[in-house]
């Protein structure tokens, strides 16, 4: 970890920013294996140390790609973009069936995503409780396949961070709008 955190000394992230980061990487990854994953994929392999080389990737995308643009506080649109495209980046979770390992890492990755945006929720129930009407699922259920879609698919190399986190901003405030259901 000494080395993790020397890393970021320049920007000034102390240890105890970044273990808190890890940590809750960590868990919307145990929470994602224990609600989903497990139910619909077998026999999930997960990146020795995952949660470490997301972290250390979202820091070094966001000093090197998003602090510059964003001169206040990141918001958790952001933040949930940047993790989203890390952990895609990454495919920190595998299984035998190589053909679906993509699938897996963006489902994963849109579960984590939605969990910051949502301040938590880390069922996939809590995702769409709050929906009291049939319309909203269905738009959200079309938003969130193209998205999936796009996250399977999409180049592991680049990190679209701002216009990733415009589109989760403007799904989940549509959600909000609609539903008053969004955390304030």
């Amino acid at each position: 970890m000494g080395e993790f955190t020397q890393a970021f000394a320049d920007q000034k992230i102390d240890h105890k920013t970044i273990q808190k980061r890890i940590d809750e990487v960590q868990e919307l990854m145990n929470y994602f294996l224990v609600y989903y994953g497990k139910e619909n994929y077998l026999e999930i392999t997960v990146l020795e140390n995952a949660s470490e080389k997301i972290t250390h990737l979202y820091y070094t995308l966001l000093y090197k790609e998003v602090k510059n643009y964003v001169p206040k506080k990141i918001n958790r649109y952001k933040i949930g973009a940047l993790t989203e495209l890390c952990i895609v980046a990454l495919q920190p979770l595998s299984q035998a069936n190589k053909l679906s390992n993509r699938k897996l890492n963006a489902d994963f990755a849109f579960f984590a995503s939605s969990s910051i945006i949502l301040q938590g929720a880390t069922k996939i129930e809590d995702i769409t409780k709050f929906s009291a009407h049939k319309r909203i699922n269905e738009v959200f259920s079309i938003s969130k396949k193209q998205r999936l879609t796009w996250l399977e698919s999409k180049n592991l190399n680049t990190f679209p961070i701002l216009i990733n986190g415009l589109a989760l901003f403007t799904l989940f405030e549509l959600y909000h709008q609609r539903f008053q259901a969004l955390p304030l």
